[in-house]
């Protein structure tokens, strides 16, 4: 678990420009809260604070470990225990 990375949810497959998305900063667990107002498909990340793509040492990583392995979700459903592995960016 890492304390302090951001969440963050793409409703698309268009990663070169700022997330729908973002989550309030993880807690010493690991936990993040993403709120989304429909449902659908959603590509879910995780990152360090920053903007843009990340940087060489940046903690990255997207859910199932791949752009694009996404979630669906319906309307008004509610999913826990979304793990996310991130890594060092190189």
């Amino acid at each position: 678990a890492v304390k302090g990375v951001y969440a963050f949810a793409y409703k698309d497959d268009d990663f070169q420009r700022e997330p729908d998305f973002f989550s309030t900063s993880t807690d010493e667990t690991g936990a993040f809260t993403l709120y989304f107002k429909e449902g659908g498909r959603y590509n879910i990340g995780a990152r360090t604070p920053g903007r843009g793509e990340p940087v060489t040492g940046d903690l990255y990583g997207f859910y199932k470990g791949a752009r694009g392995s996404g979630i669906y979700l319906r309307s008004g459903e509610k999913v826990k225990s979304i793990r996310i592995t991130i890594k060092k960016y190189r």
